[in-house]
């Protein structure tokens, strides 16, 4: 799991004025995502599964997250081949592993 996508999806305020749905479909994203690159490549099959929507659904939810610039989508071609959904972390001011910088104005 892509714990490091997984928290940024839960602190990223402007999910909150989007469908419930597009939290979900960033969570089941996350679950698969590379901690480093924010790639994964799960099937609409199985994201469908993961949100409790119907393929065709979840296929709007996830052209809407791109739309919105939340995730990149790089098509694949071929049959039996998904898509590589890259997360963007639209929202998230900082990166989680990134420190905190501390100002010499700032008492200690």
């Amino acid at each position: 799991m892509g714990l490091r996508w997984y928290k940024q999806v839960w602190a990223d305020q402007s999910l909150g004025s989007k469908p419930a749905s597009y939290r979900l479909a960033m969570l089941a994203l996350a679950e698969f995502a590379n901690d480093d690159t924010g790639q994964c490549w799960p099937s609409i099959e199985t994201l469908s599964a993961m949100i409790c929507l119907q393929e065709r659904q979840t296929q709007r939810v996830l052209r809407s997250l791109h739309e919105d610039g939340y995730i990149t989508i790089e098509i694949a071609h071929g049959r039996n081949r998904s898509n590589i959904y890259t997360i963007i972390g639209k929202g998230v001011a900082h990166d989680a592993k990134e420190p905190k910088k501390v100002h010499s104005s700032t008492p200690l």
